[in-house]
């Protein structure tokens, strides 16, 4: 996880050629996962960022 880092470690163990040739090579399969959990992750920190109601909302 220090080189490669979970999306590209994701993509690679999903892609079976991959696995197949002892993961040489880059991934050829990309797992959506990992760019909805980034975009949720965004319009949540967004969204507190606008909230100035404070931690009860008022």
């Amino acid at each position: 996880m220090s080189c490669h880092g979970l999306e590209f470690s994701t993509d690679a163990l999903a892609d079976r050629r991959l696995i197949d040739n002892n993961f040489r090579g880059e991934p050829s399969v990309h797992v959506e996962t990992m760019d909805l959990a980034a975009a949720e992750k965004k319009r949540r920190d967004e969204e507190s960022a606008d909230d100035t109601g404070g931690m009860f909302g008022f």
